[in-house]
């Protein structure tokens, strides 16, 4: 049977149903009201027609940064960061992240500071809610950063450094008065021979 569809967005005005008369047809939904109207012409029923209401919701792409490299978790998840209209999202970044190379090694790292951009808050996770006239909603978390262990490291190796170096000058300066003992005697064991 010949059906006949009416609406913006449609990717067709006309279809035929299967043998199960089943017809279907793509719409492009645009944010907002999406009225529909499908009639059939049904033999032995005559013209049958119906008109729904689709309501369309805002897609929204949610863009999530740091100034580290941190793994931030996004619940629920979506296929490219593509959110519905009014979705509530939550945003976990870890609390810390260690640095690179020596200084990581040394104990430094990033502390969790806060998030900016759509919204601001020190809260980690952070719950958004995705509204307003932007479809790309930028978040940042903000990190950082902690050299209390690289301090703490350094002052011990300086420390360790400064206690060597003290037992070196040490057994340094009594081999020297070993050695100034020795020539005396040696002076005084020559001036009584």
């Amino acid at each position: 049977m010949q059906i006949n569809w009416e609406g913006v967005g449609l990717d067709s005005t006309t279809s035929k149903s299967d043998e199960n008369g089943v017809s279907e047809n793509v719409l492009l939904i645009q944010r907002g009201e999406n009225l529909v109207q499908v009639t059939a012409l049904i033999p032995g029923a005559g013209l049958v027609s119906n008109t729904t209401k689709i309501t369309g919701l805002r897609q929204y792409t949610l863009d999530v940064s740091s100034n580290v490299e941190a793994s931030i978790d996004l619940s629920p998840s979506s296929m490219g960061n593509r959110y519905r209209e009014n979705t509530e999202v939550t945003l976990t970044a870890p609390s810390s992240v260690l640095m690179s190379g020596l200084l990581g090694i040394l104990g430094g790292k990033y502390n969790f500071l806060e998030w900016t951009g759509y919204t601001y808050s020190k809260n980690n996770p952070v719950k958004v809610k995705l509204t307003g006239d932007s479809e790309l909603i930028s978040l940042k978390a903000v990190y950082a950063e902690d050299y209390t262990m690289v301090i703490i490291w350094v002052a011990i190796i300086a420390i360790i450094v400064l206690i060597v170096a003290f037992i070196m000058f040490r057994m340094l300066r009594k081999r020297r008065g070993t050695e100034e003992v020795e020539t005396e005697e040696e002076s005084l064991e020559e001036e009584e021979a």
